[in-house]
């Protein structure tokens, strides 16, 4: 079976990408934005209620720290809706490759063996035979050149795809690009990272995966896929949320673990410590 380098890069892209997976992180993401959306709308419900049964000068107080931990939780949930999206595109991505990927499998080619003129002067099969063998190398190339396009479409959407998933992963992490270390590679081998370099989307290398654990942009199909994206692969939801959503607690400071949403699960890796604000004065 023939296949050409554009195959071959779409094999090597899809080759430890688990969609499925990637989907389901997607959905834990979502549900995760949907909680602190809830959240954010209950206290600023609450919000001035608290404000007028507390009174003096503290009923303001709680009213203003609710409205900040309202606010927040909007911005982080806003967050959490772009990353349920970046690797639900990601997961798109891989499956339309993988729908292609076999598409192109079920119909393989073979080139057709070259013509053998016999010596002599040819007769009319002879001719015939020759005038059937440039038809059939014809027909092949076509047909192989018409695969290798559909595989570099899907290809090269992948690099698209996971190049803006990356970005948007890396814009709510925060997190810069590695740099390269060491000396080792050559010097047209690419940038550091656990991806490798990314191909400009004609080049014969297939997408990088999306690093879903740490998103870095150029170096990591994704939504860095890279490799066997497994459960502990997909970064849980960015952020720790501040404030404390009870009434008898205006003061704010401790994180809030929303109901049926664990930690690890909603708010990924702890960030540095909140700073406890004084207890205002009644």
């Amino acid at each position: 079976m023939a296949t050409g380098p554009q195959r071959a890069r779409l094999d090597r892209a899809l080759n430890g990408a688990h969609d499925a997976q990637i989907e389901r992180h997607a959905r834990e993401w979502d549900r995760c934005q949907q909680i602190l959306q809830q959240i954010g709308m209950s206290l600023m419900t609450a919000s001035p209620e608290v404000k007028e049964r507390i009174g003096g000068r503290t009923g303001p107080v709680v009213d203003a720290a609710f409205q900040r931990s309202a606010q927040h939780m909007g911005d982080k949930a806003a967050q959490l809706f772009s990353g349920a999206k970046a690797l639900r595109d990601a997961a798109d991505a891989i499956t339309a490759g993988k729908t292609e990927q076999a598409a192109l499998a079920a119909h393989p080619l073979s080139e057709p063996p070259p013509y053998r003129r016999p010596a002599g002067q040819p007769t009319k099969a002879d001719l015939h035979d020759e005038a059937q063998s440039r038809q059939a190398h014809q027909a092949y190339q076509a047909a192989f050149a018409h695969q290798e396009e559909r595989a570099r479409v899907q290809a090269d959407r992948m690099d698209r795809v996971f190049e803006h998933s990356a970005a948007t992963m890396q814009k709510i992490h925060g997190e810069p690009d590695p740099q390269p270390t060491g000396t080792s590679g050559g010097a047209g081998g690419g940038g550091g990272g656990a991806g490798g370099s990314v191909p400009s989307g004609g080049g014969q290398s297939g997408p990088r995966h999306v690093d879903q654990a740490a998103p870095t942009g150029h170096h990591h199909p994704g939504p860095t896929v890279h490799g066997d994206p497994g459960p502990d692969d997909v970064p849980a939801p960015p952020g720790t949320v501040t404030g404390d959503p009870g009434v008898g607690a205006p003061q704010g400071g401790r994180p809030v673990d929303p109901p049926g949403c664990p930690p690890a699960a909603c708010w990924g890796p702890p960030g540095p410590p909140a700073r406890r604000a004084s207890r205002p004065a009644a």
